[in-house]
């Protein structure tokens, strides 16, 4: 309320997320959202477009587009965007060139989160699978990220030095 006008009626988690202007920004904090972990989904912190190849590409390819882009897993998708498996570097080295496609030798079966998942549930999959990146899907199966340990702690460092700058100034 301001100048005894009602600037936002809301649910919590929309007061954090989305504030309606300046003054309720102001009001509730900017860096509290950081403070509810559960408000935190997996769309806020992922890196969005991922390296990601149709399951019809050879294992070659799929050697050389890792190499281009320094990474070690490929994540593999459709025609239609929508997540089929991964493959690592160790199943390449594994097996070798043999297998012509990567569709052949991908795990079909990964872990993913959805994009509405919280950072809470996002850690839980990770520390249970004992795994350092998760890809990230909707709740229709298309891949619009990744997380990796990296990517989370790029953001959560990034939160705390905002939250550092704003107390000096």
């Amino acid at each position: 309320m301001k100048d005894g006008k009602v600037q936002q009626y809301d649910t919590v988690e929309n007061l954090l997320r989305n504030p309606a202007n300046e003054f309720v920004k102001n009001f509730i904090g900017s860096d509290r959202l950081w403070n509810v972990p559960e408000y935190i989904k997996a769309k806020d912190i992922m890196i969005k477009d991922p390296i990601s190849v149709k399951k019809s590409r050879t294992v070659i390819q799929g050697m050389e587009i890792m190499r281009t882009n320094k990474v070690d897993s490929l994540l593999i998708i459709d025609k239609d965007e929508n997540f089929l498996g991964i493959v690592t570097i160790k199943e390449l080295r594994r097996n070798g060139i043999q297998n012509h496609y990567l569709s052949e030798i991908m795990d079909n079966k990964p872990v993913f989160v959805y994009d509405d998942n919280n950072l809470v549930e996002i850690l839980e999959v990770m520390n249970r699978e004992g795994i350092g990146h998760v890809p990230v899907v909707t709740r229709y199966n298309k891949l619009v990220g990744l997380i990796t340990r990296s990517s989370l702690l790029s953001v959560l460092s990034e939160q705390f030095l905002e939250m550092e700058v704003s107390i000096l100034d």
